[in-house]
């Protein structure tokens, strides 16, 4: 039970890396062409 309890937390945990990865780059993405100016 245990192991598979960390097993499923490994993989959202994961997942919610992912996520926050594209939420990040999408926002830098729209930061750039809303300020295109900026270096």
């Amino acid at each position: 039970m245990g192991q598979i309890s960390i097993k499923k937390d490994t993989t959202q945990n994961a997942i919610n890396f992912d996520l926050a990865i594209s939420f990040t780059y999408t926002l830098l993405s729209i930061y750039k062409i809303m300020n295109p100016f900026e270096k």
